[in-house]
This record gives structure tokens, sequence and C-alpha cells, in this order.
């Protein structure tokens, strides 16, 4: 029997005879010796000493080790690819359910793969502390990564109007007027929008009898029963702690269904702008319908409509600004990202339809 299990029995011992007690002396000191035992546990090279340590520290609610658990993790991050990199969350987990709180330095080791949405729990709990970790995380899942945790970082970021985001933002709103262009009177006319994805296919494996049970954390833009809020936002972010006593881990996650950023890009600015969508007149999508008669009075119509665009999106500019989300200098150089689009539904086309520049 390896010394981490020779010494579990006694702890465990140690902390229900404290538990029964009525509050005396006695208490303090099991809970002294437990503390001691886990320190020792936690300062081990053995990987399921780390892992039993970490385990009965969150169980035990033993606060007095978090610098042992931190000192631990350190040892354990350093370098990046010592493995097994699953004693690394079983420290994560303890350091969470302690209400422990981490400098940057030591969460950003563990962005990327299973330990990431832990990390964000962690950085979750000072979110201006934590604000370069955060556009880290969002940044990396920008485009084709994690549509959920991006969502949590960027939600993190708007809360505390962290400086340049909103800047960066406003060049990536994908402003578009949509017109569609007849020379007939329709008798309806509809739009259809896509849905979004997010599904995963995982690999999974199951750690050895000799480990604890390992828990596992979800993260949902669903809220659901026994979740808990991680990120407040427009469309807010949750996690799930599941510990049934299983020791499985994920080994292999396939890319989830691409979510476009768009949406919540704008859904950011409007909180970070404190602003309502139909008060401020600035849809993401605006969609038009002109009788075409001419070139000339087609282009009038649609530059009518460009300019009360432009006149909202300059005042989502003003508002970001007074709000403190943007400073004079960004403010100044912000361009209307507008797109026009014009769908050409024309029976008789022999006139060609007016351009627009993106840009002017």
């Amino acid at each position: 029997m390896s010394r981490a299990e020779s010494v579990l029995p006694c702890l465990l011992a140690a902390a229900l005879a404290a538990q029964d007690g009525p509050g005396d002396r006695g208490d303090v000191v099991d809970f002294e010796r437990a503390a001691a035992g886990v320190q020792r546990l936690l300062a081990a090279e053995d990987p399921v000493a780390v892992a039993r340590g970490a385990r009965l520290a969150q169980r035990l609610g033993l606060t007095a080790v978090v610098p042992e658990l931190r000192r631990s993790l350190r040892a354990w991050s350093s370098p990046p690819d010592r493995e097994p990199w699953h004693v690394r969350y079983y420290l994560l987990d303890a350091l969470i359910q302690l209400g422990a709180e981490l400098p940057g330095e030591e969460l950003a080791p563990q962005l990327g793969g299973e330990l990431e949405p832990l990390a964000l729990i962690l950085a979750a709990r000072s979110p201006a502390a934590h604000r370069t970790l955060l556009w880290t995380v969002l940044q990396r899942h920008w485009l084709g990564g994690d549509p959920v945790v991006r969502l949590a970082a960027g939600n993190l970021l708007a809360a505390t109007r962290a400086p340049g985001f909103a800047a960066w933002l406003l060049a990536r709103l994908p402003l578009r007027l949509e017109v569609t262009v007849r020379d007939f009177d329709p008798d309806v006319i509809t739009f259809d929008s896509g849905g979004v994805g997010g599904a995963y296919g995982v690999r999974t494996a199951t750690l050895p009898a000799r480990y604890p049970p390992l828990p596992r954390y979800e993260l949902t833009w669903q809220g659901a029963a026994f979740a808990t809020l991680l990120a407040p936002g427009p469309q807010p972010v949750w996690f799930r702690r599941v510990d049934d006593g299983g020791r499985w881990f994920t080994i292999e996650r396939s890319r989830p269904t691409p979510v476009a950023p768009g949406p919540a890009v704008h859904a950011w600015l409007l909180a970070m702008a404190d602003v309502d969508e139909r008060r401020l007149g600035l849809p993401l999508r605006r969609f038009e319908l002109v009788h075409f008669r001419d070139p000339g009075s087609c282009r009038e119509r649609v530059a009518g409509w460009r300019a009360e665009l432009e006149a909202a999106f300059a005042g989502l500019v003003r508002r970001l600004e007074v709000r403190g989300a943007l400073g004079p200098v960004e403010a100044a150089a912000i361009v209307c990202p507008l797109r026009i689009e014009l769908l050409d539904e024309r029976r008789d086309r022999a006139l060609p339809l007016p351009t627009f520049s993106t840009v002017r």
C-alpha cells in the first residue's frame, strides 16, 4: 500500500471525528492534523497522492491549504507538458470549491484543452484583474473555437468595459442593409434565418481505480438545474460541476459546429453602451424592399436607409464614449462598417442597379 493510500483513512477518521464534536478544541486539532496530512500529499511526487490531497482538501473544506494547492499547481504546470495533466484538474477543482482567487500567471498555463473551463471559472471571480487572460481566451475561440467559451469571455470583458474591447468589436460588427429590388408588387416578402449549433463529439478514457473520483465541469448557455452563473450578460453562461463518482476524462473532442460571433458582438456593444436595440435603431441586419422605377430613385431610397443606420451607429459610438468604453481617440478613428447588399429580383433588368461603397 502506498503512503497516499495509508494516510487517507487517518485523514477521513480525523475529519469525521471533528464533525461529530460540539466545537471544542479537539475539533481544531483534528482539522489541523487533516490539513497537515493533506499538505504532505500535495507536496508528493506521486500524481495519485497529489490527486488524493486535492480531493480531500475540497471535501473537507480546508481553505488553509490553498497556498499548498497553488504551489502544487505551479509545480505540475512547469514544464507545461508534464503529465499526467489530470493532476492539475484535481488541483483546479479544489481551488474552485474552496473559493480561491489566482493571479493570471498561474491561470495562463491552464488555457487550452480540458483545463480551460476551470481556469475561466477562476478568472471570472475577478474579471477586471484578468482582462489580458480573457482577451487571450476570446481570440483563441473567435473563429472555429468553442462558442460557449467565447461567449463567456466576451461577457466578462463587456461587463468590465475592458479598455480597447469596444473599439475591437466595432471593427468586427457585421452591419448589413439588405435591399430586395423588384419591379412588380409582391404579395408577401419573407426572410429566413439560420440556426446555430455547438454540439461536440468526445472520446474519453478512465483513470485507474487508485485515483479518487474526478469531477467534470461543463459550460452551457442554457440555464439548468444545479448550474451556477459564470458570466452574466445578454446571453448568460453557466457552469455545472458533475461529481458522480466516475474517473473518466476527455482525451479528444471534436470541433464544435461553427457559430458566427456577429450577434454576440452586437449584444456586447449594446450592453456596454447601456442602450436598447429598438431605442437606438441599429439592428444587426436591416431588410428593406424597394419598387424599382429608375436607378436614381432607387439610389435615393437606399441612401436614406443608409443614412439612418449610419446615424444610429454614430449614436452607439457616442454612448460608448460617454459610458467610458471608448476613448476620444478611439471614437474619432471609428468607421461605420455597414455593408449594403442589393438583391435583384426584377423581371426587366435592362437598367443597371446603383452601386454603393462599403466605406465612405
